[in-house]
């Protein structure tokens, strides 16, 4: 039997839960696919987080709705890493605030760990918690095409 899995935090749901457990997502199907928390990417179509900025599938900024205001009506300023490899010469960007988050999630990962080392199956967890987080942050911060961590980095604001 599959248990429900939340659409937003990835918690493993009872099979009766209407709603996530942990942080109140609704766990019934929209009729559109896309869950509330959801959006669609733009440029390629792809299914995203609602509160990410970019693209998980192709790394474009992702557009704000037709009913949005502008983001600089709304006080909000985007900031991000401008990237160019010093091996090969492309140039990526990556979300400041994405990498913010990164950074804090790893720092509490880590903390859990040192907490845990009387309890194998949750120190195991924060140890799998800490190595995902580094591994996404290492992506970020890699060259797309050639995979170098040396390169050239300007912080764009927008």
């Amino acid at each position: 039997m599959n248990l429900p899995v939340c659409p937003k935090c990835g918690a493993l749901q009872s099979a009766q839960a209407k709603f996530c457990s942990d942080c109140g997502t609704s766990l019934r199907p929209q009729s559109s696919g896309a869950t509330a928390s959801q959006q669609h990417c733009q440029s390629c179509g792809a299914m995203s987080g609602r509160d990410e900025a970019y693209c998980p599938k192709c790394g474009k900024p992702i557009a704000l709705g037709p009913s949005s205001p502008p983001l600089a009506t709304q006080g909000i300023q985007i900031q991000e890493y401008k990237r160019t490899c010093k091996a090969c010469g492309r140039t990526w960007h990556s979300s400041v605030a994405i990498e913010k988050r990164l950074k804090v999630q790893g720092v509490t990962s880590n903390m859990m760990a040192a907490t845990s080392i009387f309890n194998p199956l949750l120190n195991v967890v924060a140890i799998k918690n800490v190595r995902s987080i580094q591994g996404s942050l290492d992506k970020l911060k890699s060259c797309p095409d050639c995979g170098s961590h040396s390169y050239i980095e300007t912080l764009v604001k927008y």
